[in-house]
Protein backbone atom coordinates (compact mmCIF):
# COMPACT_ATOMS: atom_id res chain seq x y z
CA UNK A 1 0.00 0.00 0.00
CA UNK A 2 1.23 3.47 -0.85
CA UNK A 3 1.70 5.75 2.10
CA UNK A 4 0.58 9.38 2.10
CA UNK A 5 4.22 10.51 1.87
CA UNK A 6 4.94 8.26 -1.11
CA UNK A 7 1.83 9.54 -2.89
CA UNK A 8 2.94 13.14 -2.36
CA UNK A 9 6.46 12.31 -3.50
CA UNK A 10 5.12 10.71 -6.69
CA UNK A 11 3.35 14.00 -7.52
CA UNK A 12 6.29 16.29 -6.71
CA UNK A 13 9.36 14.27 -7.77
CA UNK A 14 9.35 13.48 -11.52
CA UNK A 15 12.27 11.05 -11.12
CA UNK A 16 10.35 8.83 -8.69
CA UNK A 17 8.44 6.10 -10.49
CA UNK A 18 5.95 3.73 -8.94
CA UNK A 19 6.77 0.19 -9.97
CA UNK A 20 3.81 -1.55 -11.57
CA UNK A 21 3.33 -4.85 -13.30
CA UNK A 22 3.39 -3.75 -16.96
CA UNK A 23 1.65 -6.96 -18.03
CA UNK A 24 -1.39 -5.99 -15.99
CA UNK A 25 -3.20 -2.82 -17.13
CA UNK A 26 -4.70 -0.58 -14.44
CA UNK A 27 -8.22 -1.49 -13.38
CA UNK A 28 -10.51 1.42 -14.25
CA UNK A 29 -13.99 2.14 -12.99
CA UNK A 30 -16.47 4.83 -13.96
CA UNK A 31 -19.45 6.61 -12.51
CA UNK A 32 -22.04 8.86 -14.16
CA UNK A 33 -23.59 11.70 -12.20
CA UNK A 34 -26.67 13.53 -13.46
CA UNK A 35 -26.75 17.28 -12.95
CA UNK A 36 -29.66 19.69 -12.75
CA UNK A 37 -27.51 22.46 -14.23
CA UNK A 38 -25.89 20.67 -17.17
CA UNK A 39 -25.27 17.42 -18.97
CA UNK A 40 -24.50 14.19 -17.13
CA UNK A 41 -20.80 13.83 -16.22
CA UNK A 42 -18.73 10.63 -16.28
CA UNK A 43 -15.71 10.18 -14.02
CA UNK A 44 -13.13 7.50 -14.79
CA UNK A 45 -10.78 6.47 -12.01
CA UNK A 46 -8.45 3.59 -11.08
CA UNK A 47 -10.17 1.15 -8.75
CA UNK A 48 -6.92 -0.35 -7.50
CA UNK A 49 -5.31 2.64 -5.71
CA UNK A 50 -5.52 3.93 -2.16
CA UNK A 51 -7.79 6.85 -1.22
CA UNK A 52 -4.95 9.39 -1.07
CA UNK A 53 -3.75 8.54 -4.59
CA UNK A 54 -7.32 8.59 -5.87
CA UNK A 55 -7.55 12.30 -5.03
CA UNK A 56 -5.28 13.06 -8.00
CA UNK A 57 -5.94 10.14 -10.37
CA UNK A 58 -9.28 10.71 -12.07
CA UNK A 59 -10.80 12.27 -15.18
CA UNK A 60 -14.26 13.83 -15.49
CA UNK A 61 -16.02 15.04 -18.65
CA UNK A 62 -19.49 15.33 -20.13
CA UNK A 63 -20.95 11.93 -21.02
CA UNK A 64 -21.20 13.05 -24.65
CA UNK A 65 -17.41 13.53 -24.76
CA UNK A 66 -16.83 9.78 -24.44
CA UNK A 67 -17.00 7.46 -27.45
CA UNK A 68 -18.07 3.84 -27.49
CA UNK A 69 -14.99 1.96 -28.69
CA UNK A 70 -17.18 -0.74 -30.24
CA UNK A 71 -18.67 1.84 -32.61
CA UNK A 72 -15.21 2.98 -33.78
CA UNK A 73 -13.71 -0.43 -34.60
Amino acid sequence: MTSECESHRRETDPDWVVSRDCDQPPQLASAVVDSKDGPPRRTIYPSDVDEISLLAQWLTADVTDFADLGEWR
